[in-house]
């Protein structure tokens, strides 16, 4: 049992001093004495002697080994940093959501590539005019997003290559730069703040589609500039309370200037009373309860074809979550006072609600719309509803959504007008005397 001891105290003695010598040379030279003092009192044999000396050099020679590698990875690691600068702990990654992306440690710069695919089955049945089926591709769409030059400074630019009327080409080209806590400014073109779900991002909608009350009431993307923030009431907190304020040409997107010397104005506020409800439909994590109210307004005063076009915008909205179940309500008024023509008094409502089937991936979502038109339009009612269901593969990212729709617009008279007049909104919807029944099938993804 003493050799066993001894031999195992020379090992340890040999493992320190392969370490000291690294530190100094004295470590091995107490190494050696230590070898020697066991030999002299004959607790280990000269044969052991030898093999434990041999066993040093070894040690020795592969600590020398990681130490000339480690002094090269620092080398490296000093070239890089000398030549990359701010570029320190850069990184490619994806977000979902957000796309793939570089991004620079410093924080001062960042892009991300991202886009959204939808395809589209569309069988539709009109009263007065020719039946149709058709496969589309609606939503093509690319989008470069990031920061530069400080974290707090961000853009986004997104273009639709698809084939859809209401949202083809540029969509959002904006900077926005958050000031301090509780305002930010965003510059550039971009959605108005009016109407819950024409703000909803297109990829986060449970129809894939906004109903066609919506698109009738809302502006949609326009050139202007605007103060907002999501404002927590305690620090750390999650925001309970929403504004935006902006000035816009009115004229819609993609229009360079302004027809007359007016801005339109827009403003809305929202508060969060049992925690943030994110612009999204649907509620996939089956959340505790929570609720949202909005109230928006919109002012425009345009030159459409050289006639002087005033229009007043309301609109109340307000939102659901709870178990598994999305609930979403809003309403519109518009009244809008062309130049030398009659007052024209439109509104209308929509509500719509899906829920999540426990311990599955579908929802099953409806929703019914209602609007009523000034007479002086030609038009009197319409009615819109639609029903179907949602498979989520990943959240809204990656779906298939099928519904069945009808949208049903009676008439004043015969005259079968095409529709009520709107001040130039970039949404507007053309509706048609008489029933029109779709079968949809669509599918997504959000990359």
């Amino acid at each position: 049992m003493r050799r066993v001891i001894a031999i195992s105290l020379a090992i340890l003695v040999l493992a320190v001093g392969a370490r000291g010598v690294m530190a100094q040379d004295s470590g091995q030279q107490v190494s050696d004495r230590l070898l020697e003092i066991l030999k002299d009192r004959q607790i280990i044999s000269e044969d052991e002697y030898s093999e434990l000396k041999d066993l040093a050099t070894e040690m020795e020679q592969q600590q020398g080994d990681m130490n000339a590698r480690l002094d090269d990875i620092d080398r490296s690691i000093s070239e890089y940093l000398a030549q990359g600068g701010d570029a320190r702990g850069a990184n490619v990654s994806h977000k979902k959501g957000d796309g793939f992306g570089f991004a620079t440690g410093d924080g001062f710069f960042s892009m991300w590539l991202g886009g959204l695919f939808q395809t589209w089955y569309v069988g539709a049945d009109n009263e007065y005019s020719r039946d149709t089926n058709s496969i589309s591709v609606p939503e093509a769409r690319i989008d470069i997003s990031g920061n530069a030059f400080d974290p707090n400074l961000t853009y986004r630019f997104e273009v639709n290559l698809g084939s859809s009327p209401l949202t083809g080409g540029v969509l959002d080209l904006w900077g926005n730069w958050d000031l301090m806590n509780g305002a930010q400014i965003k510059f550039g073109q971009m959605k108005v703040p009016y109407g819950r779900q024409m703000m909803t991002y297109q990829g986060d909608l449970e129809f894939e589609s906004r109903n066609n009350i919506s698109n009738a009431f809302t502006p949609g993307w326009d050139l202007g500039v605007m103060v907002w923030d999501a404002v927590p009431m305690q620090e750390g907190g999650e925001p309970m309370f929403d504004y935006y304020a902006g000035l816009f040409n009115g004229d819609g997107r993609n229009v360079a200037g302004n027809d007359n010397n007016w801005m339109a104005v827009a403003l809305r506020a929202e508060v969060h009373p049992l925690g943030y409800v994110p612009l999204s439909e649907g509620d996939f994590e089956q959340s505790k309860t929570k609720f949202a109210a909005g109230a928006s307004y919109y002012y425009t005063n345009n030159r459409p074809g050289g006639q002087t076009v005033k229009s007043d915008n309301w609109n109340l909205d307000a939102v659901v979550l709870w178990n598994g179940l999305f609930f979403q309500w809003e309403y519109f008024y518009n009244n809008t006072n062309p130049d030398g023509a009659n007052r024209l008094v439109n509104w209308g409502w929509y509500a719509q609600a899906g829920f999540m089937i426990p311990n599955s991936k579908f929802e099953v979502i409806g929703r019914y719309g209602f609007a009523s038109w000034d007479q002086d339009t030609g038009l009197d009612e319409t009615k819109d509803w639609a029903i179907g269901f949602a498979y989520y593969f990943d959240g809204h990212p990656f779906k298939i959504v099928v519904f069945f729709t009808q949208t049903d617009t009676d008439e004043q008279s015969m005259s079968r007008s095409s529709g009520p007049v709107y001040p130039e909104f970039d949404s507007y919807t053309v509706f048609v005397p008489g029933k029109t029944n779709v079968l949809s099938a669509g599918f997504q993804i959000d990359w």
